[in-house]
C-alpha cells in the first residue's frame, strides 16, 4: 500500500515500476486473454500430440500406417485438430449469442470480451494445421502412386479427396490473407466478400472424408460415407440464424434518422452527425452498426458514438482506413480536394487568439470543414474564417460553441477553419435502436442515402 502522504512523486513513480508491480497491471489489462489463448494453444498441441499416438498404435490402423509411415499418422492427427477448429470457429462470431453468454457467470473464466481475436486464431490454427495435413497427403500421394503404378499428378489433381482438398487449401489461404489487419482495415470490402467462401470451404469439407483414400483394416472400410458436416453443423446453424435474425433486424425494426451535418477533422477522420429522435437514448462507450445501401447492403460496420448523452445530436468519429470508409465519406459529399485544402491548412504559422494572447497553430485538431446538408442541390461553397466572433453569425457561432463544448474543445483556440455548406437534400438513416452488448447497448443506423 502506497503512504502517499509521506511519499514524494519520484518514490510513488519507482514503486510502481516495480517488476512485480508491472506484471500485476499487465494481469489486470491482458493477462487472462493471454493465460487463456495460451491455454488453448496447450491444448491443440495436446490433441494433436495424443492423435499421434493413437494412430501411431490403434490396432484398426496397422496396415496402414505400415504403408505411409509417419505421413498418415501426421495426416490423421492435423484432421483430428482440423475437426476440432471446424467446430468452432463461427461460434465467437455470433454476436447475439456472445452477448447473452456475457450475462452470465460463465463470462468470469472465458473472456468473451476477446471473440473475435478466438475467431481469428482458430482460423489461423485451421490454416497451420491445413498445410501440415496437406504436405502429408503429399508424401502419401506418393507413397500410393509408387505402390500402384499410377502417375502421381493423377492422384493429386483428378482424385475427388485431393480436388476438395485443394480448393479448401486455396480458400483458407485467401480467406486468412484478406484477414489479415492490415488488408482488412485498407479493402473490407474484398475481406467481407472473399471470406462468404467459408460456405463452399464447409461443403467441401464435408464430402472430403467420404472418397475412402485411408481404408481400416477390418470391413466395412468405408462404410459411412461422407460425415465431416457433423463436425460444423451445430455451429453453423446457430451461424445461419444468427444472420438471419440480424437481417430482420436491419429490416423490420428501424427508425429514420437525418444527418445534420458531416465534419471534416485532420488525420481523415469523418464526423456525422445525426438529429436525435424523440425517445432514443444513448449512453458513454456505446456503439453503432453503420450501413450504406449506396455501398453495400449487407456490410455493417461498428463505430462507436462519440456524442454526449446529453446532446441534442447523435456523432459518430470515423476514420478513413479502409475502402468502405472512403466511400463513405464519398457518399456524404467530403472529396479528396477537401482534405488536402483542410491538410494545407494544418501548415500555416500559429497566431494568436485575441485577449489570451495564446499561439495556436494551424495545426491544431480542432481544424475542421465542416458539411451542413440543407435542403436544395446547388454548388459547395468554401470559405476561410479566422476568427469566429467577427466572421460567423450569430448562430453560427453559438452553434460551434455548443460543439466545443461537447467535445472538450475550446473555441477560442481554434484559428483556423473550412466552412463547407453542402446545398443537397438531407440524408436519412434508419435506427434500429438500442441492442446490448458488452456493458453498454449498441444502436444500429441503416443509410438511405442513395
Amino acid at each position: 500500500m502506497l503512504d502517499l502522504k509521506n511519499s514524494t512523486y519520484a518514490d510513488i513513480r519507482q514503486r510502481r515500476s516495480t517488476p512485480w508491480r508491472r506484471f500485476e497491471l499487465w494481469m489486470i489489462n491482458d493477462g487472462k486473454m493471454y493465460a487463456y489463448f495460451g491455454f488453448w494453444i496447450l491444448i491443440e498441441a495436446l490433441l494433436f500430440s495424443l492423435a499421434l499416438v493413437n494412430y501411431r498404435y490403434y490396432p484398426l490402423w496397422q496396415n496402414m500406417e505400415q504403408l505411409l509411415g509417419g505421413s498418415f499418422v501426421t495426416a490423421r492427427a492435423a484432421a483430428l485438430v482440423l475437426h476440432v477448429n471446424s467446430a468452432l470457429v463461427l461460434l465467437p462470431i455470433c454476436r447475439t449469442v456472445i452477448s447473452w453468454i456475457r450475462t452470465t457467470p460463465l463470462n468470469r473464466i472465458i473472456p468473451f470480451d476477446h471473440a473475435l481475436l478466438f475467431h481469428k486464431v482458430i482460423g489461423y490454427s485451421i490454416l497451420l494445421f491445413t498445410f501440415v495435413h496437406a504436405a502429408a497427403h503429399y508424401r502419401n500421394y506418393y507413397v500410393v502412386s509408387k505402390a500402384m503404378d499410377v502417375p502421381y499428378w493423377r492422384l493429386l489433381f483428378t482424385t475427388g479427396h485431393s480436388l476438395t482438398g485443394h480448393a479448401m487449401m486455396l480458400i483458407i489461404v485467401v480467406m486468412g490473407v484478406t484477414g489479415h489487419g492490415k488488408i482488412r482495415n485498407k479493402h473490407f470490402n474484398l475481406f467481407w466478400n472473399l471470406h462468404h467462401l467459408f460456405v463452399v470451404f464447409f461443403a467441401c469439407f464435408s464430402i472430403h472424408g467420404g472418397f475412402c483414400l485411408l481404408k481400416k483394416n477390418l470391413p466395412p472400410f468405408c462404410s459411412t460415407g461422407a460425415a465431416f458436416y457433423k463436425y460444423w453443423i451445430f455451429s453453423g446453424v446457430v451461424y445461419l440464424f444468427e444472420r438471419l435474425s440480424r437481417e430482420f433486424r436491419a429490416n423490420m425494426r428501424a427508425k429514420h434518422m437525418r444527418i445534420q451535418k458531416v465534419i471534416l477533422h485532420p488525420s481523415k477522420v469523418l464526423e456525422v452527425q445525426y438529429h436525435k429522435p424523440r425517445g432514443f437514448k444513448a449512453l458513454a462507450g456505446q456503439y453503432a452498426f453503420l450501413n450504406c445501401p449506396a455501398i453495400s447492403t449487407q456490410q455493417w460496420h461498428p463505430f462507436t458514438l462519440t456524442s454526449a448523452p446529453e446532446e441534442d445530436y447523435v456523432s459518430m468519429h470515423i476514420r478513413l482506413a479502409g475502402d468502405w470508409t472512403r466511400a463513405f465519406a464519398e457518399v456524404l459529399g467530403a472529396r479528396e480536394e477537401h482534405w488536402k485544402a483542410l491538410e494545407r491548412t494544418r501548415d500555416e504559422p500559429a497566431a494568436n487568439d485575441g485577449a489570451l494572447e495564446t499561439p495556436d497553430s494551424a495545426r491544431d485538431s480542432a481544424d475542421l470543414v465542416a458539411y451542413t446538408p440543407l435542403s436544395r442541390a446547388s454548388d459547395l461553397s468554401v470559405a476561410r474564417h479566422h476568427r469566429h466572433d467577427q466572421q460567423y453569425p450569430k448562430q453560427q457561432q453559438q452553434h460551434q460553441s455548443h460543439h466545443h463544448r461537447g467535445s472538450g474543445l475550446r473555441a477560442n483556440r481554434r484559428n483556423t477553419m473550412l466552412l463547407v455548406d453542402q446545398t443537397a437534400e438531407s440524408h436519412d438513416f434508419r435506427s434500429l435502436g438500442p441492442q446490448r452488448h458488452s456493458n453498454h447497448r449498441g444502436s444500429r443506423f441503416v443509410s438511405r442515402i442513395s
